[in-house]
């Protein structure tokens, strides 16, 4: 007889803001995992396979089928506003029972974890479990896994924090889905090396947005509200059966030791696991690591082969997006995916917005000078200057008037360096980009074709 697991009722008590018809369905999908994980048909499975490598290939696949139905446990258990310790509890019993089930037949495979896409079962192991169960559960398959498409470059990277002789993947391939949420996590880290935080700051404040525009990760958040209910210790809970908080910037604050206090009120943001490493493991499993050391594996610069604009010439919306972006063909292709038309620009403030996932607008808040400092820094870097902005003093200390006054000076600086920082507007939208001064009047002309002013 296999372990048994506990029975964990989900909670339902929640301080509700709005009726969720879905709760129901939810509690009744886990309630049935519970019973076919408790009821161990997987093992009468295999009474019907007499040769011993038809058990083999049987017990594979039952190992793979009840480790992707814990998962799903263990992230709805933390989802619904359970302590992490519950979440760790239900993850605990699952390494003793998936032992049980390999005892009867050891597979044919190991089984899989791989880092596809968005999985927040990865990250809430590696933040609660200790090394010798993270060990058969997460590290052994993981390095066993030599398929790079389901190995994630930036995710890897992060990872190596958590091992003392981690194995990186021969090769990475670029996910066609994985990149919506990793290239801006690798971009975040590297804008500042020093200031890691400012740049995780920065990509938590686009994060509700980028994630819910899409569609392919079918995350999404509420229409009136960024979430629906919050539990008896005010955690706020994002109650669809995908979960999605912020797991892959918890996982960056834990692996480099960030100050996170600019993070906590994003209603995204797993702050209570990253609590819980620093609490029970971060001192003791991971104590090999010095602090604020970081990764074991050095991140490598984000790079991208970008758009030649003298040799490439689209035409209308599509070109004006590609000397606004200074040929990024990431950011083209999502503002592209985010508008649809390409005939004309419905919202102004929505295109820069996109553009500012990846360093190459300001859409800072003209009265937040601080965010509006580091988004000139990041916008001088990501055009490639050689001469690095420097923040000047100012007449006002802080406010609107230290940002007038900060705008003026990049105004100038940038026109010294080749480009011009153009304030775009719209209907009542309004952004600012900055683009290279030799397609200033191909970019004017191109705006008043497509009733963009500035």
């Amino acid at each position: 007889m296999l372990p048994q697991l506990k029975h964990i009722p989900l909670v339902t008590d929640f301080k509700m803001r709005a009726p969720f018809e879905n709760m129901e369905r939810v509690v009744a999908q886990y309630e049935h995992q519970f019973e076919f994980l408790n009821s161990n048909s997987y093992v009468k499975l295999q009474d019907a396979f007499a040769e011993s490598s038809e058990r083999s290939y049987q017990t594979n696949n039952v190992v793979n089928h009840f480790l992707y139905t814990v998962r799903k446990q263990v992230v709805a258990l933390y989802g619904l506003g359970h302590p992490v310790a519950t979440a760790k509890d239900r993850l605990q019993e699952m390494c003793a029972a998936r032992t049980a089930i390999e005892a009867l037949s050891p597979p044919t495979e190991p089984p899989q974890a791989g880092q596809t896409y968005r999985d927040p079962f990865l990250t809430i192991a590696l933040l609660t479990l200790p090394h010798e169960e993270l060990e058969a559960l997460l590290w052994q398959p993981l390095f066993d896994n030599t398929k790079p498409k389901e190995r994630i470059y930036v995710i890897d990277v992060l990872q190596s924090a958590f091992h003392q002789d981690y194995k990186m993947a021969r090769k990475y391939t670029r996910d066609k889905f994985a990149h919506i949420w990793a290239d801006p996590l690798h971009k975040a880290l590297n804008v500042d090396p020093d200031n890691k935080e400012a740049g995780l700051a920065h990509l938590m404040d686009g994060w509700t947005e980028r994630m819910a525009r899409f569609v392919p990760l079918d995350w999404k958040p509420w229409e009136e509200e960024p979430y629906k209910y919050i539990a008896d210790d005010g955690r706020k809970i994002f109650a669809l059966p995908n979960f999605g908080f912020a797991y892959e910037v918890a996982l960056a604050v834990c692996a480099y030791d960030l100050d996170d206090t600019g993070l906590r009120d994003h209603p995204y943001y797993p702050g209570d696991l990253v609590d819980y490493y620093r609490e029970n493991l971060r001192d003791t499993r991971d104590a090999w690591r010095k602090q604020g050391a970081g990764p074991t594996m050095a991140l490598d610069p984000y790079s991208v082969v970008r758009i030649d604009l003298s040799k490439k010439k689209a035409k209308g919306f599509r070109r004006w997006l590609d000397i606004a972006s200074d040929g990024d063909p990431d950011a083209v292709g999502e503002v592209i995916g985010v508008c649809k038309n390409l005939r004309k620009v419905k919202s102004i403030t929505r295109v820069v917005n996109v553009m500012g996932d990846y360093g190459i607008a300001l859409t800072a808040d003209l009265k937040d000078d601080r965010t509006f400092e580091g988004e000139l820094i990041r916008i001088a870097k990501a055009r490639k200057i050689e001469t690095a902005y420097v923040v000047p003093a100012t007449k006002y200390d802080a406010g609107s008037g230290r940002c007038s006054e900060l705008l003026e000076h990049a105004r100038d600086w940038f026109a010294e360096h080749g480009h011009r920082l153009i304030e775009l507007s719209q209907d009542g939208d309004w952004g600012i980009i900055v683009i290279d001064q030799t397609w200033e009047d191909e970019f004017r002309d191109l705006s008043r074709g497509l009733d963009v002013q500035y």
